[in-house]
């Protein structure tokens, strides 16, 4: 194997590594959505049957539980953003501009139509143009997929942290509202 085939092996490994690693973080975004849907219902559920000890509360406590909820709510609506984002389709404007590529990995396209959004139009010299590369351009396209797909994990990756930190501050503020809750009811 010569180096420029060594150098297009490693380079699709490293797409196919990228790929995977935003695959997984989609995942865990999504499960992160499912536990904040489980959280929050059973905090409503708690809440729901809080009323008649909330209101014979003394106000320090009722201050307190209310504090805690919003809390709880606005961590928890911060990190479902966060989290949709991630698994969101990554918009264009996110990925950087590569000067050197002729963007044939992140062909433009739009879809058209409010029910089933179909595409009306393609380039037709796409072909073209890949059949007029050669082993350069071929290796600048794939740096340049590298670049842009290494730009669509690090989106990903910093907006899954961000909500998972924030599923994590809504976990535990949500633990303290329940063991205020349970010590003034016992």
């Amino acid at each position: 194997m010569n180096d420029s085939e060594q150098n297009t092996s490693f380079m699709l490994a490293a797409i196919t590594d990228t790929e995977a690693t935003i695959r997984a973080t989609d995942t865990k975004a999504s499960i992160a959505l499912v536990l904040h849907g489980l959280l929050f219902g059973g905090l409503i559920g708690v809440t729901e049957h809080v009323g008649p000890s909330y209101n014979v509360a003394g106000h320090g406590l009722q201050t307190i539980v209310v504090l805690l909820l919003a809390v709880v709510l606005a961590s928890s609506l911060a990190s479902v953003l966060c989290l949709l984002m991630c698994v969101a389709p990554t918009p264009r404007s996110a990925i950087p501009h590569i000067p050197y590529t002729i963007g044939l990995f992140f062909v433009s396209m739009k879809a058209y139509g409010p029910i089933s959004p179909r595409v009306r139009s393609v380039d037709a010299s796409y072909l073209e143009k890949i059949a007029s590369m050669d082993e350069d351009a071929r290796l600048q396209q794939l740096a340049g997929e590298i670049l842009a797909l290494g730009a669509i994990r690090e989106r990903k990756s910093t907006l899954i942290s961000r909500g998972l930190i924030l599923l994590g501050v809504e976990f535990i503020v949500g633990i303290a509202y329940l063991a205020v809750v349970g010590a003034h009811i016992a």
